[in-house]
């Protein structure tokens, strides 16, 4: 079922891609947005309205992928050059920011209050700590953590499978627990990191 809440404001070419999906009180979807299959967007939370930038280009997509949670007062920008994506299964927190032009793979996971700047790519399975913040164009690495109050500044490099945290972060060792959970084997974590390092 499609459940709307009576006070949530919809505007603009919002595409269900689904039947089971839940858009809560006083949340604003406006624009091109796509919702997939299974997303739930919680309370207050504000998708789809142009990019904060002096410089406005043609509003791009919000796209988010099946089984995503957003939850309260999350605020997703839309892309300027490219859509804004979110890709299936990821859980966001709530009172993150997301600028434009952000793309998050699969399965990434942002807690309370980070805040990614524009253009900002999140690596599969990547999981970010509390208020975590996020310097434009940074790409943080598949299968890696952030630990709470990080703050990711230009040139930092979070490489896949690895845990960091401070201001400016640092290396802190492998991230063990992550790569056992989710079965990643040297193989694919040089895969990672090749695909990683292609995109910096």
């Amino acid at each position: 079922m499609i459940d709307i809440h009576q006070t949530a404001i919809l505007e603009g070419n919002i595409v269900f891609e689904g039947s089971n999906i839940f858009v809560g009180p006083y949340a604003v979807i406006q624009g091109n947005v796509i919702l997939g299959e299974n997303v739930q967007i919680g309370a207050g939370s504000v998708i789809g309205l142009p990019a904060e930038h002096l410089l406005q280009a043609e509003r791009q997509e919000v796209i988010i992928g099946a089984g995503s949670i957003i939850r309260e007062n999350v605020i997703i920008h839309a892309g300027m050059h490219q859509p804004t994506v979110i890709g299936t299964d990821c859980f966001i927190m709530s009172g993150s920011y997301l600028a434009h032009d952000c793309v998050l793979e699969q399965g990434v996971i942002l807690s309370s209050g980070c805040r990614l700047a524009g253009h900002v790519h999140l690596m599969k399975k990547c999981n970010l700590g509390m208020s975590v913040l996020v310097h434009q164009y940074a790409v943080i690495g598949s299968y890696s953590m952030l630990g709470m109050g990080s703050v990711v500044i230009k040139g930092s490099r979070v490489e896949p499978g690895m845990k960091y945290a401070g201001i400016p972060v640092r290396f802190l060792s492998r991230n063990s627990h992550a790569l056992e959970k989710h079965e990643v084997g040297a193989e694919e974590l040089a895969t990672e990191t090749e695909r990683f390092y292609a995109m910096l």
